[in-house]
């Protein structure tokens, strides 16, 4: 499922207009001085590009949305490029997040769109479309945006996304959950998170990076159905060596919340109970850490 993506499902509010940041960016007259791969004017009918396009580096981020800004930036963000395109009283504006590596716009995005989205390259989900239309390719993240959301426009708003996929680099096929075991996942279940911006939206262990990911380690995160029909989510977090998983390790035992209660505890794993009154459980495993929490019932350490 992950392997290969191309266009998504993703509704999100930014929090300021396009001509409101037009000050608190670098504008540039052509796509040659920055990393955009915007298309010129012309790729539907009757539509121009409308403005320069925007340069937002990693400090001015926070200038243009609100709200996801902490989220990209934990995930790995280089900047961020911004044009309008307009045909009579209509408008799309284009977005073209670079991120880190595949992995990082891959992380974002599904972090951002949640677990049930579908993921194939499908472009049926009309009514979801007609305000975002996102893109993923290699390291890049792209969203066309309809801000009134009129299906009428959906036709320009795929012109363009074609237009924007032929210019972009082409991505490598990510294996990145071959670390979470098969048997009994959740089918599209699964999540990245790489500091606790993401994974606060997964579970809350404590305040700060409780998981000392520092903004660098991936974690990967998935949900699984027990032998009685019970669910539960695994998270595992591979770290350079023993010694950084043991200081994670120790360190996630220090930070845990204190509406969390640890039920028992060795050297290599502990359980535990949380706010919701289910269970837990996490072990040091070599150079990883191997996490389960919503757990129906009491597990053995």
């Amino acid at each position: 499922m992950k392997n290969a993506i191309l266009n998504v499902i993703f509704v999100i509010i930014l929090g300021a207009a396009f001509s409101q940041v037009i000050n608190q960016a670098v504008a540039a007259d052509s796509a040659t001085e920055l990393n955009s791969f915007a298309p010129p004017s012309g790729f539907s009918p009757g539509w121009a590009l409308r403005s320069k396009k925007l340069h937002f580096v990693k400090d001015g981020l926070f200038n243009y949305i609100d709200g996801a800004a902490e989220l990209f930036m934990e995930f790995g963000f280089n900047d961020l490029d911004v044009c309008e395109y307009g045909k009579g009283n209509d408008t799309l504006t284009l977005e073209t997040y670079s991120m880190e590596s595949p992995e990082s716009a891959l992380g974002f995005y599904l972090m951002k769109c949640g677990k049930d989205l579908q993921l194939q390259g499908k472009e049926s989900d009309e009514d979801s479309l007609r305000y975002q239309m996102p893109i993923i390719q290699g390291s890049y993240f792209v969203l066309i945006n309809n801000s009134r959301g009129e299906k009428r426009l959906l036709p320009a708003m795929k012109a363009l996304a074609g237009e924007v996929r032929k210019s972009l680099p082409e991505g490598k096929a990510l294996q990145a959950f071959e670390i979470l075991p098969k048997e009994s996942l959740v089918k599209d279940s699964e999540l990245m998170f790489r500091g606790p911006c993401a994974l606060q939206q997964i579970f809350i262990f404590g305040r700060g990076d409780v998981l000392k990911q520092q903004a660098r380690i991936f974690g990967y995160a998935g949900d699984y159905r027990g032998p009685d029909g019970t669910s539960y989510t695994r998270l595992i977090i591979p770290y350079s060596d023993q010694k950084a998983a043991a200081d994670a390790f120790n360190n996630l035992v220090a930070s845990l919340d204190s509406e969390m209660t640890v039920l028992s505890r060795n050297e290599k794993g502990f359980t535990f109970s949380d706010f919701e009154k289910k269970f837990g459980i996490a072990r040091l495993e070599g150079d990883r850490l191997d996490i389960k929490v919503h757990l129906a019932k009491p597990p053995e350490l």
